[in-house]
Formats: C-alpha cells, sequence, structure tokens
C-alpha cells in the first residue's frame, strides 16, 4: 500500500465516529453480518415456471407492443429512482417527496398502456422476473403490488393454508406449535384467545 493510502486510512480509523473494536457487541454484529449473507445466498427461492404463474393472471395474454412500452417505462424508472428527489416541476419545486408518490406517478402514467391493472402487472413480472432476474423487483411490486396480489389472489382459488397455533401442532416457533390450515379467502376467522 502506497504511503498516501497508508495515512487515509490511518485516519479514517483515528476519526471514525463509529468504533470498529473487538468488544462483544461488535463481534455480535460482525458474526450476524456473515449470516445474514449466508443466509440470503443460500435459501433465496428460486424462481421457478410455477412461481411465475401465480404471479400472473393467465386469462390475460401478453401483448408485445404494451410489454415494449411498459419495458421503455421500465428504464425511464431505473433511471430517475435513484434521483427522484431531484426531479423538479416548472415551477423549480420537487416534484415527488416519497418514493411512494414517485411509483404513483409511474402508475398513472402505466394506466397510459392499459387500464387493467393485472395486466400491467403481468407485464412487470414479465419484465422483472423474465427480462431482468438479476433486478430488483421493486419496479412490479411497487408499482403494480396491488395487481401481483390481485393475480395470486385469483390464482389460489378460495383458500389458503395458515399456520394455527395448536398445543398437538407439528411446527415450532419461538416457544409454541403450530398446524397449517386451510382458511377460505375472505371469510371471517374470529378465535377465542
Amino acid at each position: 500500500m502506497a504511503p498516501k493510502e497508508e495515512k487515509i486510512l490511518e485516519e479514517y480509523f483515528k476519526f471514525s465516529p463509529l468504533l470498529d473494536s473487538e468488544c462483544v457487541m461488535n463481534k455480535i454484529c460482525h458474526h450476524m453480518e456473515k449470516e445474514v449473507v449466508f443466509f440470503k445466498e443460500k435459501y433465496r427461492p428460486a424462481i421457478t415456471e410455477e412461481n411465475l404463474l401465480k404471479l400472473k393472471n393467465s386469462k390475460i395474454p401478453v401483448d408485445k407492443e404494451k410489454l415494449k412500452k411498459l419495458y421503455d417505462l421500465y428504464k425511464k424508472y431505473k433511471n430517475e429512482k435513484r434521483n427522484f428527489a431531484k426531479i423538479y416541476t416548472n415551477d423549480g419545486e420537487t416534484k415527488f417527496k416519497t418514493l411512494e408518490q414517485y411509483n404513483k406517478a409511474i402508475r398513472h402514467e402505466a394506466y397510459k398502456i392499459t387500464s387493467n391493472m393485472s395486466e400491467l402487472a403481468n407485464l412487470a413480472v414479465a419484465i422483472c422476473y423474465e427480462l431482468h432476474p438479476a433486478d430488483t423487483k421493486t419496479f412490479a411490486w411497487g408499482v403494480f403490488g396491488e395487481g401481483i396480489i390481485s393475480n395470486i389472489t385469483g390464482n389460489n382459488g378460495t383458500s389458503v393454508l395458515a399456520p394455527f397455533l395448536d398445543e398437538y401442532g407439528d411446527i415450532e416457533y419461538l416457544g409454541n406449535t403450530y398446524s397449517m390450515m386451510s382458511v377460505s379467502i375472505g371469510a371471517e376467522y374470529y378465535a377465542d384467545f
């Protein structure tokens, strides 16, 4: 290492507002950081064709022209999202104060492509999961999450499996046991606790 680099490194450790010593808390933190990376890599769910089909409404065919238009919007979203706070109105004021406002504006633009949220969700899933599987899925979920949830609900039928507290259950979690039970979608469930 060059002397200039050594000096920068030495000053960084000397004047850093954060201590990175061998104290117990830092040891725990470093251990957890390694474990989180390990679990993210090992247990990342594979994107299978079956999972993709659950995210899409199979009754709506993919329109290539609409896919191209939404893909152009996706590219705009990726470019502007990093600096959405620096997008200004004609008056020079910040146009978006939150990411949700920016997502809503993109959703509004997407409605010019098609007004069917389920179709937009299908197209966003195709872009984020099929065309760019390594990219983040924030475009699909942040902008069209409601449509994706609607597609999942429509594909699951009328019931889903959910864990319920059961003293004879086969799932252990935080000192309690649970069993998977079928729950009707939209049905009211009241438990006596």
